[in-house]
């Protein structure tokens, strides 16, 4: 949340254990810090590989660039941080960096005021198997919801 981020998610190579491989690659997945651009991030791994032999492209549909900041006194900030005192009395609300990838990227083209939020307090299994939450936490979740689509403007 400080930093663009790098994780190789997908590598690939060699098909035995005592033969060395005569192509190798790698899927690497970035998160883009606000502020930085995707080719800026390319150009650095270019830079720091610096190998003519090593081939690197942008896989799939390219880079999803950083997101926009949106500011906290936005109407839409503002609606969402009143849903949550409503929700969970006990918590403060602060912008927070959301460091996954969400769908919220299909609508930068709609809003640069997106507001990534999850209700959801305890995630079991986050993207993995049998991943699911407690009905403590989907009721409060549906709470959440309601205070936000039915709650009055601030």
């Amino acid at each position: 949340m400080v930093r663009t981020t790098v994780a190789p998610t997908i590598i690939q190579a060699g098909m035995k254990d005592n033969v060395i491989p005569t192509l190798a690659t790698a899927t690497i997945n970035f998160r883009l810090l606000p502020g930085d651009k995707g080719e800026g991030v390319i150009n650095k791994v270019k830079e720091i590989i610096a190998d003519d032999r090593v081939t690197i492209s942008v896989y799939g549909e390219g880079f999803s660039e950083a997101s926009a900041v949106t500011p906290m006194n936005s109407r839409g900030y503002q609606r969402i941080e009143k849903a949550i005192k409503s929700s969970y009395a006990d918590l403060l609300t602060s912008p927070f960096l959301m460091i996954g990838a969400t769908d919220s990227r299909y609508f930068d083209e709609v809003s640069s005021n997106i507001i990534k939020f999850s209700p959801m307090i305890d995630p079991i299994g986050f993207h993995g198997i049998d991943e699911r939450v407690s009905l403590e936490s989907y009721k409060t979740a549906l709470w959440f919801y309601e205070q936000l689509l039915t709650g009055s403007n601030p």
